[in-house]
Protein backbone atom coordinates (compact mmCIF):
# COMPACT_ATOMS: atom_id res chain seq x y z
CA UNK A 1 0.00 0.00 0.00
CA UNK A 2 2.93 2.63 0.92
CA UNK A 3 4.30 1.78 -2.26
CA UNK A 4 1.39 3.34 -4.00
CA UNK A 5 1.75 6.92 -5.77
CA UNK A 6 -1.94 8.76 -6.62
CA UNK A 7 -2.32 12.16 -7.63
CA UNK A 8 -5.12 14.25 -5.46
CA UNK A 9 -5.93 16.60 -8.12
CA UNK A 10 -7.02 13.92 -10.58
CA UNK A 11 -7.69 10.87 -8.71
CA UNK A 12 -5.07 8.54 -10.55
CA UNK A 13 -3.42 6.25 -8.57
CA UNK A 14 -0.70 4.21 -10.07
CA UNK A 15 0.66 1.07 -8.38
CA UNK A 16 4.38 0.66 -9.57
CA UNK A 17 4.90 -3.62 -8.66
CA UNK A 18 2.08 -4.31 -10.76
CA UNK A 19 1.94 -1.52 -13.22
CA UNK A 20 -1.89 -1.19 -12.64
CA UNK A 21 -3.62 2.18 -12.76
CA UNK A 22 -7.40 3.10 -11.11
CA UNK A 23 -9.01 6.19 -9.96
CA UNK A 24 -10.70 7.24 -6.87
CA UNK A 25 -12.56 9.69 -5.63
CA UNK A 26 -11.87 12.26 -2.99
CA UNK A 27 -13.03 10.06 -0.12
CA UNK A 28 -11.19 7.03 -1.61
CA UNK A 29 -8.29 9.56 -1.76
CA UNK A 30 -8.68 10.79 1.61
CA UNK A 31 -8.76 6.91 3.21
CA UNK A 32 -5.93 6.03 0.80
CA UNK A 33 -3.81 8.40 2.49
CA UNK A 34 -4.91 7.20 5.39
CA UNK A 35 -3.99 3.79 4.79
CA UNK A 36 -0.76 4.43 3.94
CA UNK A 37 -0.08 6.97 6.91
CA UNK A 38 -0.41 3.51 9.26
CA UNK A 39 -4.54 4.38 10.44
CA UNK A 40 -6.79 1.33 11.42
CA UNK A 41 -10.20 0.96 9.93
CA UNK A 42 -12.11 1.99 13.07
CA UNK A 43 -9.92 5.66 12.39
CA UNK A 44 -10.49 5.95 9.05
CA UNK A 45 -14.16 5.56 9.70
CA UNK A 46 -13.97 8.44 12.03
CA UNK A 47 -11.81 10.88 9.29
CA UNK A 48 -14.74 10.03 7.10
CA UNK A 49 -17.38 11.49 9.99
CA UNK A 50 -14.96 14.11 10.64
CA UNK A 51 -13.98 15.67 7.36
CA UNK A 52 -17.20 14.52 4.86
CA UNK A 53 -20.11 15.30 7.84
CA UNK A 54 -20.86 11.13 7.51
CA UNK A 55 -23.19 9.35 9.63
CA UNK A 56 -21.63 6.17 11.26
CA UNK A 57 -23.65 4.15 8.78
CA UNK A 58 -22.49 6.06 6.12
CA UNK A 59 -18.53 6.13 7.08
CA UNK A 60 -18.90 2.25 7.31
CA UNK A 61 -20.35 1.86 3.71
CA UNK A 62 -17.88 4.16 2.15
CA UNK A 63 -14.93 2.36 3.86
CA UNK A 64 -16.47 -1.46 2.95
CA UNK A 65 -16.78 0.00 -0.33
CA UNK A 66 -13.32 1.00 -1.20
CA UNK A 67 -12.09 -1.48 0.35
CA UNK A 68 -13.62 -3.76 -1.69
CA UNK A 69 -12.81 -2.21 -4.60
CA UNK A 70 -9.35 -1.72 -3.40
CA UNK A 71 -9.41 -6.08 -2.79
CA UNK A 72 -10.73 -5.53 -6.78
CA UNK A 73 -7.45 -4.16 -8.03
CA UNK A 74 -5.57 -6.68 -6.00
CA UNK A 75 -4.71 -4.49 -3.30
CA UNK A 76 -4.99 -5.67 1.17
CA UNK A 77 -7.38 -3.96 2.64
CA UNK A 78 -8.40 -4.55 5.99
CA UNK A 79 -12.40 -4.84 6.31
CA UNK A 80 -14.00 -2.86 9.03
CA UNK A 81 -14.83 -5.77 10.90
CA UNK A 82 -11.18 -6.41 12.06
CA UNK A 83 -10.60 -3.61 13.87
CA UNK A 84 -7.11 -3.45 15.22
CA UNK A 85 -6.19 -3.96 18.81
CA UNK A 86 -9.28 -3.52 19.58
CA UNK A 87 -10.20 -0.35 18.48
CA UNK A 88 -13.58 1.07 18.92
CA UNK A 89 -15.31 4.15 16.90
CA UNK A 90 -15.72 7.10 18.65
CA UNK A 91 -18.47 9.60 17.64
CA UNK A 92 -17.91 13.12 18.42
CA UNK A 93 -21.06 15.34 19.23
CA UNK A 94 -21.48 18.70 18.17
CA UNK A 95 -21.49 19.81 21.65
CA UNK A 96 -17.58 18.61 22.48
CA UNK A 97 -16.02 19.47 19.73
CA UNK A 98 -16.63 23.40 19.89
CA UNK A 99 -13.58 25.01 21.27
Amino acid sequence: MNKLHHNRENGLVFDPQTGKRFRVNVEGACLLDGLQQGLCPAQLIQVLMREYDLSLNEAERGYERFARQCRMAGLSVPDSSSLESGAELQVDSPSTSAA
